[in-house]
């Protein structure tokens, strides 16, 4: 829906405030981890969290390392994974390793 109203914006003479208030909704409505695009850089966080899991650490053991929840681990890793185009464990740090996010070993 928030597509096809876009479209009817775009297509108006003379949008506005319209183009701009389409922007923000799109902007609540999108939850943060889903905003990030693949391949964009990893925040200072994500990074830390992808050198735990490069231990060995498991995401419950990351989220008592860092004094962080679960939840909230859980949510950086999606984000490793999306930005790095992963979808395995494996598959994330041997990408980590070729950008030299990680050091190989």
């Amino acid at each position: 829906m928030l597509a096809e109203a876009r479209a009817i914006i775009e297509s108006c003479p003379d949008p506005g405030v319209l183009s701009q208030r389409a922007d923000e909704v799109a902007r609540k409505l999108t939850p943060a981890h889903a905003r990030a695009k693949p391949n964009s850089e990893l925040t200072e966080r994500e990074l830390e969290v992808l050198q735990l899991l490069a231990q060995g650490l498991t995401k419950h053991e990351a989220a008592a390392m860092l004094f962080l929840s679960y939840s909230t681990i859980h949510s950086h890793t999606k984000a490793i994974y999306r930005k790095l185009d992963g979808s395995s464990r494996d598959e994330v740090l041997e990408r980590a390793r070729e950008l030299n996010l990680i050091a190989s070993g």
